[in-house]
């Protein structure tokens, strides 16, 4: 009986092993797309507003070689994200600190709701100076 187990989980890894490039084949190559998300930054200083996405402080075009990289930019309160590219499943990390070191405070995703009003990333307001984009395909 010990023999059967062992032939048949050697027979199950095998064929395990065998398939696993078939599925990584199936997905091939990441959409080509110039950006694959777009955001806006904002930081509204008017008092009770700081959540709000008024006052653009920058925005981002973020290129397939940019994703997994950090990017320091001006202090900002809250994103939007504008854009992502069809394919792509992205989240905006931000963070409190212009190296993108630790865990993220926050993460943004897309919506299809554009009307929904912007919230703070990592639930109350922060100064947020450094950003970087992750996303799956």
């Amino acid at each position: 009986m010990v023999s059967f187990t062992t032939l048949a989980s050697a027979i199950s890894m095998a064929l395990f092993a065998s398939a696993a490039p078939t599925v990584m084949e199936a997905r091939g190559s990441p959409p080509p797309t110039d950006t694959v998300l777009a955001f806006t930054l904002f930081k509204s200083t008017d008092a009770g507003q700081e959540h709000q996405c008024w006052k653009n402080v920058g925005d981002g075009h973020v290129p397939p070689a940019e994703m997994n990289m950090c990017h320091k930019s001006p202090t900002f309160y809250t994103a939007k994200i504008d854009h992502q590219a069809e394919g792509y499943n992205c989240k905006l990390h931000v963070y409190n600190n212009d190296v993108c070191d630790g865990e993220p405070v926050g993460t943004i995703l897309p919506s299809k709701d554009y009307s929904s009003p912007c919230k703070f990333p990592a639930g109350w307001l922060i100064n947020l100076e450094s950003w970087m984009v992750k996303c799956t395909y």
